[in-house]
């Protein structure tokens, strides 16, 4: 064996120890693995062989499984080698994707230079261009700003946005009403972010009906409720837009008129006005296709498109309604929901509920302005809301999709968050459905909520704009790091999450602008005298992190890569039916499922309907994500398709828990006594059914669970708050952890699969056995630690999965089952044991044989507390997006934050830190040392004797020097990045107001050396 080791990200305690169970007094040990080319550090660690496909493209994914960014650009006031610059830029740092959208600056022109025009042609072309050259895929959103609209219609025109609005006048019973119908009333059209007041359309009549209210009236703070056998349609009885109508005796009635209307609502940055397409009507998507076509889709930019692989986008649909519609609504809904809507029309009016311009605080809680006074106006706001779905689907989506697909273009969107539609129905209709952490973190289950619907749908790529909000609103810009960027990402990986967008890439300059760049929001202006730091941050080249950006996207790109290999494998569904969305709150409230390793997702009547939903062996779409229970969680309705398909599933042998009474009603309106009486006669077969459990809450269900024959795939020996993930492909069962607590998580977990368990490092591309492992009962039992906010990925596969050698064919030896050593881990021949201390260790095999060692003299650990430290400071250029460096020499006798150093309080940049020390001439082959850095705020890189080691977990700072040290005099050097807001604070009053950041390399920074040596007998 060679007699140096390579670069380790280890362990014990304060790295990922992958191990086995052990007796009590043993130190569990496990193989974590090197960095991303052993070779280089002449080890005896040997990485994944070239004859290895998968472990070649774990170690260097291919472009399509990099992050992406979201970029704004401000219109076409770009320059073409900025451009290219630009495009460079995302490529060299790792980003091989990005979503191009115009914005519409201050200072910029629209007519000259706004979206569409020929000038913003010609940019996309450069884009595009550039984009073939350096391996980016890019994206256009579908028009200017958010959200999607064209420059070539009006408010009133069929294609534009539309809404309903109603006037109504009193007449008492008995009485006869003569006149024009009732115009419609005064409502809110104001923007709550501040633009102008919306411009509303011509108002054409829809429907005049009449209802008598019913009792006393209105309530104080409630809806009019209104006698549902009274609903009565009159439009018949306009004439020339008056009506004469004789209220029957009794009661006071009340006569609706209800109006359509262009909602006026537009987005900046076109050459004229672009007003907000129609997304529930045909002629908004035709209105966007038909000016793409015309105007944007120029030979040259279809041909570089497809060339790059690029596609469409729609950004967040923002929209604005007193209530959303479409010219054919009426008769669609009879269609979809098989009866009349404009007698029910009163009962869908709530105010605000439809307001989703930010600043709007859309309640779904809100009463409606009349309601329903036996109580089913719930039935019919459910109805109307699934017409809505099935219309932005059918008229939307599905239009925009096939136009794309004839340009050879992929359709992207922004999931309809805030909208009263079944987000997770619309998700199948997209080639790649995008989620919004904004409108989701920190809550997990609302990404689970929609990676059901992707998983049933067979839609690969779930995708997840990260980070528009990282800690507070408004607050964020130039504060955030890259720890806190990853645990935001981690999170939405644990939900099922497999493309990570980040929010955002900004183009360098805009009128106006100052250093470090313009940032479309940043500062963000609440007033004239009022402004916030920034929303969310502007990544890019100005950022002193950039320059790691490399390492941090590898580690991103290889979880993604294994988070899109196979098929998920989900242990358990949770039903969930729900029209509304824009709700961060858990989903599935008891935790206890998911502390005892269970995964789940949710999947509701969209996804029970599709020809997937079929139960083999006893799980739910086994050639998708196989689950093995569904769960009722106290649903408030089920609709009786889905119910009587749950109960034909557990007959055909899936697993059913029932938390809580069962629902007894269904949700529409529709035949209601008879399709409440048919599921009452079905619940009551399911719970009688063998394969149903019922349970009083939610922490029963993972006993109920397992009295049905269902164990976690991941089945922790005790409580974990650890959240996993499975993927399975033909051999090899892959598993994600993440850490999302506060503290060191330690645990013993059991695994589901064939084979020998492996370590694949995301930081470093390297693939390792686990030599430490017990096996029994069909399961594979490891002992993990994990660092707060840290990740790792394990694979249980057959011996050859990643090729032939060390890592393949070679580990013949039985698993370690206990050792007292503090690592065991395989070499190119045998096992090896490590120990920071000299002395005899011994090592039980699974076999029986306890085999034993001997390390010799391991030097004690020392702390590095004398450094230089040189800073390159970031300073202001000659202009808004050049900066210059301002260098700072220091020699430090112990390590502080740079608040805390002179002269640095105030500064932004890049810190290395030097220092050397002597290991003697009796370091030789047979010791390597980890180097621990203790604290570090900032992105970090380590070199040691002039050459780079593995990339740095930001949430777990250790390197294994080992293949980089050598005898006598050594010399490290630790690369610290900082953001910019300590700098900012000088020269921007919204930064000020900001505390300073206590960047740098805090530590303490130890130098623990050990000992390795071969397993004797074991060759």
């Amino acid at each position: 064996m060679s007699n140096t080791v390579s670069r380790r990200t280890l362990l014990k305690a304060s790295a990922i120890a992958v191990a086995g169970a052990v007796p009590a007094g043993a130190v569990p040990a496990g193989a974590v693995p090197a960095g991303p080319a052993a070779a280089q550090a002449g080890g005896g660690i040997v990485a994944a062989p070239s004859g290895s496909r998968f472990a070649e493209r774990f170690r260097a994914p291919g472009l399509d499984a990099y992050p992406k960014f979201e970029w704004f650009v401000p219109l076409a006031l770009m320059t073409d080698a900025e451009i290219i610059r630009e495009v460079k830029a995302m490529a060299d740092a790792g980003i091989r994707s990005a979503e191009m959208l115009a914005w519409a600056a201050a200072g910029v022109n629209p007519a000259t230079h706004g979206w569409g025009t020929a000038a913003w042609n010609s940019r996309v072309r450069t884009v595009l261009e550039a984009a073939r050259q350096h391996g980016v895929a890019i994206n256009l959103v579908i028009g200017p700003e958010l959200p999607s609209g064209v420059p070539s219609i009006t408010q009133d025109d069929p294609g534009a946005s539309a809404e309903l609005v109603y006037g109504h006048v009193t007449v008492r019973g008995g009485s006869t009403f003569r006149g024009k119908v009732p115009p419609p009333g005064r409502f809110d059209v104001s923007d709550p972010s501040g633009r102008p007041d919306r411009r509303t359309g011509t108002p054409r009549l829809v429907a005049v009906t009449a209802a008598r209210v019913a009792g006393a009236g209105t309530t104080t703070g409630g809806p009019t409720p209104l006698d549902p056998t009274s609903l009565t349609d009159l439009t018949a009885s306009v004439r020339d837009g008056r009506i004469a109508w004789t209220a029957p005796g009794g009661g006071r009635w009340l006569m609706f008129g209800f109006w359509r209307r262009g909602t006026g609502q537009t987005v900046d940055g076109a050459p004229a006005p672009s007003f907000v397409i129609d997304h529930y009507g045909a002629a908004g998507a035709d209105s966007v296709t038909r000016f793409w076509d015309r105007w944007l889709l120029t030979p040259p930019i279809r041909r570089l498109l497809r060339e790059t692989g690029g596609g469409v986008h729609e950004e967040t649909p923002e929209l604005t309604f007193i209530l959303p519609w479409t010219t054919s609504l009426l008769q669609a809904f009879r269609d979809l929901r098989g009866y009349p809507l404009a007698p029910y029309l009163p009962v869908l009016f709530v105010e605000g509920l439809h307001n989703h311009r930010p600043g709007a605080d859309p309640d779904p809680g809100r009463p409606p302005d009349f309601d329903l006074a036996d109580g089913n106006g719930p039935r019919v706001r459910a109805d109307f809301y699934q017409a809505l779905t099935s219309l932005y689907e059918r008229h939307h989506l599905d239009v925009i999709g096939r136009w794309a697909a004839g340009h050879g273009l992929t359709h992207s969107a922004k999931l309809g968050y805030s909208l009263t539609m079944d987000v997770s129905s619309t998700v199948r209709h997209l080639d790649e459905p995008e989620t919004d952490q904004s409108f989701s973190a920190p809550e997990t289950d609302v990404y689970r909520a929609i990676a059901g619907a992707a998983h049933m749908g067979r839609v690969p790529l779930y995708t997840s704009e990260v980070a528009p909000v990282t800690d507070e609103l408004g607050r964020d810009a130039y504060g955030v790091t890259w720890p806190r960027m990853l645990q935001i990402i981690n999170h939405n990986y644990a939900g099922g999450v497999t493309q990570a967008k980040l929010h955002y890439f900004s183009y360098a300059e805009a009128p106006g602008a100052g250093w470090p760049g313009w940032a479309p929001f940043a500062p963000l202006r609440l007033g004239p005298d009022e402004a916030l730091p920034g929303f969310a941050e502007a990544w890019g080249p100005r950022q002193p992190t950039w320059r790691h950006m490399p390492d941090i996207t590898g580690y991103l790109a290889r979880l993604q890569f294994v988070l899109r290999t196979g098929r998920p494998n989900v242990d358990v569904a949770i039903y969930r039916h729900s029209q509304w969305d824009s709700d961060s709150r858990p989903l599935f409230k008891e935790p206890a499922m998911r502390r005892a390793g269970h995964t789940y997702e949710f999947i509701g009547p969209a996804q029970l309907d599709l020809p997937t939903a079929h139960v083999t062996g006893g799980r739910l779409d086994p050639g998708g994500p196989g689950y093995r229970a569904i769960v009722l969680d106290r649903p408030p309705t089920l609709t009786l398709e889905a119910a009587r398909k749950i109960l034909a599933h557990a007959r055909a042998g899936l697993a059913v828990v029932v938390v809580g009474p069962p629902p007894g009603r269904t949700p529409y309106a529709k035949d209601i006594a008879a399709q409440d009486a048919a599921l009452a006669e079905t619940v009551i077969a399911l719970l009688g059914h063998p394969r149903v459990r019922q349970v009083s809450d939610g922490s029963m269900v993972p006993g109920a669970l397992a009295a049905l024959g269902v164990r976690p795939s991941s089945e922790f020996r005790r409580p974990s708050d650890v959240l996993t993930l499975r993927r399975t492909d033909a051999d090899t069962d892959f598993y994600y952890f993440f850490n999302t607590g506060e503290d060191t998580a330690r645990f013993e977990v059991a695994l589901a699969g064939k084979g020998r368990p492996y370590f694949l490092d995301a930081w470093t591309g390297e693939i390792s056995p686990i030599p430490v492992h017990t096996t029994g009962d069909g399961r594979t039992r490891v002992s993990m630690t994990l660092r707060p906010r840290q990740t790792a990925l394990l694979a249980l596969c057959p011996g050859t999965r990643f090729g032939a050698g060390p890592l393949g064919t070679a580990p013949r030896t039985p698993a370690v089952t206990a050792t007292d050593a503090d690592l065991i881990l395989s070499t190119a021949t045998a096992l090896a044991a490590r120990a920071a201390k000299p002395g005899g260790y011994s090592v039980t095999l699974g076999d029986g044989r306890t085999l034993h060692v001997g390390i010799p003299v391991v030097p004690a650990p020392r702390m590095l507390s004398q450094w230089h430290l040189r800073v390159a400071d970031h300073r202001p250029g000659p202009s808004p997006s050049i900066t210059v460096e301002h260098i700072h020499d220091l020699e430090l006798t112990g390590l502080r934050a740079w608040t805390e150093l002179p002269g640095l309080a105030d500064v932004s940049g890049v810190g290395r830190y030097t220092t050397t020390f002597d290991l003697g001439p009796a370091w030789t082959g047979g010791h390597g040392a980890y180097l621990h850095l203790g604290q570090v705020n900032g992105t970090v890189r380590v070199r040691a004797n002039g050459r780079r080691t593995s990339p740095v977990d930001l949430n777990d700072p250790v390197v294994d020097l080992g293949g980089h040290l050598r005898r006598g005099r050594n010399t490290v050097e630790i690369e610290v990045a900082t953001t910019l807001r300590n700098r900012l604070r000088t020269l921007s009053p919204e930064q000020a107001t900001m505390p300073r950041q206590p960047y740098g390399l805090i530590g303490p920074v130890v130098l623990r050396p050990y000992g390795q040596a071969e397993i004797l007998g074991t060759a």
